[in-house]
């Protein structure tokens, strides 16, 4: 098999403006001590100035009582103007404003209240749209399309422009700037610690910042979730001027309180594995066709994963989930193969015993991204998003209406039966995970799903640098090659260099001199979660998570969701973890029985009023 070379990212802009997992985190730099900071009495109070919010430059929308600004620079020394800047929307009541000139001053309205929120209670939301890691463009421009929702509840709405995957050129400056992991993250970061500088300023409760976002963006709002206040960030932060500390010289916390995901598409450490042992290794044709080289790599990724989610000290409602290797060393067994099939088997029971039939599934991912915000966000662009995403995701085919449950059923068991429902308790079984993958959510993409083997796919470009527009990440796959070469060897389609292309990915640095390997490991919630992992414990995670995943998804593990989930719950500090997969649906913010927005708004309202 051909390998091809990295190019220039710059180039690419010309195109489209267990222990192995130990040893190869080596290359990277460990987890940084805690930085000495000074004391407030001895701080540049006027470093951050620059930063204040001028309260004497409030828009005001009249029909609609909203105060808002746009166009608000988050960091003293953005990367691009054309993403780093924010718009706040503030519900009328909140604010008491003095005509000055064309905009109005404020002040805070401290009894006033909207929903079930007085002025210093409101919480704090930021939608994120893209959907396969591309950039937020910064709000330029004021619509109320789409913001009734969150402002009648009492909300303080906050749309935050950050980078994507790929470098760039600024508009204003037709300067290039770096993309790509960890950048996007760190433009929320810079853009939550600007809100908590001028917590004084503004109404709403900025200890409670709740992002929510899908696909992509749902693995953004997961990672902010896990890594408040990491170190890891410090650097990068830094670069842009960030605030770290108030016009008192208190710390200021990027930390968030809640998370709201929905079909996150996480990249975890070992995700190539995880791939194979979920449905890869239920596949047998393509780049797993017996006799190739990939093939054998996709067993041996699946193995590698197992033996990694051995020791990573999950548990579920205080047992240890592992796994057991089986009849062909497929790990088909123990106590998490039972947590994955049991959630499987809970979405099945919601969906059977829910649904009105008839049924026709529903192959268009509807509500994904284009939340409001950015006036120049137009309406249309909400389905165009939605597209792109199914098309790059979730594979078609043409629908059927099943007229009865037991047709639906029937046809699930059309060669053999692996799934039944009990009509009297309400609940579905099903035999084995093998069976749910083959029939329903079969592998859609071949070995490596996430790193692939030519550095082509959307995750390649989140680790790419300022000099390669896609870079090789997973050091488990890395591990494999070196392990087996001798056996790939004699199978078809081998290419020796593949190992050194990949090594050498693995090895590249960015501005700051990190690796690669050290940018995933800041990428992955679990690192921050999970005692086998150095960053255990040195970061800040959100006390309430709140997950829905489409179940049908087939190209990406479902098991990345599961994990977070688990370790989520036995964190300390962590207060609630909800994890729903949704039966029948791919990369979407579809949910049984409700309205994804309304739902959203109806647990921040419930959950966090004081």
């Amino acid at each position: 098999m051909n390998v091809s070379t990295n190019v220039s990212r710059r180039g690419f802009l010309s195109l489209a403006s267990a222990g192995t997992l130990a040893a190869l985190s080596a290359c990277a730099k460990g987890q940084k001590k805690p930085s000495q900071q000074t004391t407030a009495d001895t701080r540049d109070l006027t470093k951050y100035e620059n930063l204040a919010i001028k309260m004497d430059a409030w828009n005001y929308d009249e029909t609609n009582d909203v105060w808002w600004q746009n166009g608000l620079q988050y960091c003293l020394t953005p990367a691009t103007k054309t993403y780093e800047r924010l718009a706040i929307y503030v519900p009328g009541p909140f604010f008491k404003g003095e005509k000055n000139g064309k905009t109005y001053k404020c002040t805070i309205n401290a009894e006033a209240q909207v929903g079930n929120f007085k002025a210093s209670e409101a919480p704090v939301v930021m939608p994120l749209n893209p959907v396969t890691f591309t950039g937020q463009s910064a709000p330029t421009a004021y619509s109320f399309n789409g913001l009734a929702p969150y402002l009648s509840a009492g909300f303080i709405y906050v749309y935050v422009g950050f980078r994507g995957r790929n470098n760039g050129y600024d508009s204003d400056t037709n300067a290039l700037f770096v993309g790509g992991a960890p950048w996007s993250v760190t433009d929320l970061k810079a853009a939550i610690r600007y809100l908590r500088y001028n917590a004084e300023s503004l109404p709403g409760d900025l200890e409670k910042i709740v992002p929510f976002g899908a696909g992509s963006s749902g693995a953004l709002v997961c990672i902010l979730g896990a890594t408040g206040n990491s170190s890891l960030y410090d650097d990068y932060l830094a670069t842009l001027g960030a605030a770290t500390y108030d016009a008192k010289g208190n710390n200021l916390s990027d930390g968030v309180y809640a998370v709201r995901a929905w079909s996150p598409t996480l990249a975890p450490l070992g995700c190539d594995g995880a791939y194979e042992w979920y449905c890869g290794q239920y596949a047998q044709n393509d780049t797993r066709s017996e006799g190739t080289w990939t093939a054998a790599l996709s067993g041996d990724l699946s193995r590698a994963y197992a033996e990694n989610l051995n020791s990573l000290g999950l548990t579920n409602d205080g047992t240890a989930l592992t796994l057991e290797n089986t009849a062909g060393g497929i790990y088909a067994d123990g106590s998490y193969y039972r947590y994955l099939l049991g959630l499987v088997e809970e979405a099945a029971s919601a969906f059977l015993s829910t649904t009105a039939f008839p049924y026709t599934p529903n192959n268009s991912s509807l509500r994904l991204g284009g939340f409001p915000g950015d006036g120049n966000l137009k309406a249309d662009e909400a389905d165009v998003i939605a597209k792109a995403a199914a098309g790059d995701d979730d594979a078609k085919t043409t629908p059927i209406t099943y007229n009865t449950r037991n047709d639906y059923i029937k046809a699930l068991n059309s060669d053999y039966t692996w799934i039944k429902f009990n009509e009297l308790t309400n609940k579905a079984t099903i035999t084995d995970l093998g069976a749910f993958i083959s029939h329903v959510r079969a592998a859609a993409v071949g070995v490596c799903a996430y790193d692939g083997l030519s550095s082509a796919t959307i995750f390649n470009q989140l680790f790419g640098n300022a000099d390669n527009d896609a870079l090789h990440f997973d050091g488990m796959v890395l591990s494999k090659l070196t392990e087996n070469q001798n056996t790939y060897e004699q199978l078809t389609g081998w290419d020796a260099s593949i190992i050194e292309t990949w090594r050498a990915d693995l090895e590249q640095t960015d501005a700051l001199k990190n690796t690669t390997v050290h940018r995933m490991q800041m990428s992955d919630p679990l690192y921050y979660l999970s005692g086998n992992y150095e960053g255990f414990g040195k970061a800040k995670v959100a006390p309430y998570w709140e997950i829905q995943t489409g179940l049908f998804q087939n190209k990406v593990s479902f098991t990345s969701e599961a994990n977070l989930a688990a370790a989520l719950k036995a964190y300390d500090g962590v207060k609630q973890v909800t994890l729903t997969p949704v039966w029948g649906e791919g990369l979407s913010m579809n949910e049984l029985g409700t309205d994804p927005i309304e739902g959203f708004v109806a647990w921040v309202t419930a959950g966090f009023k004081k």
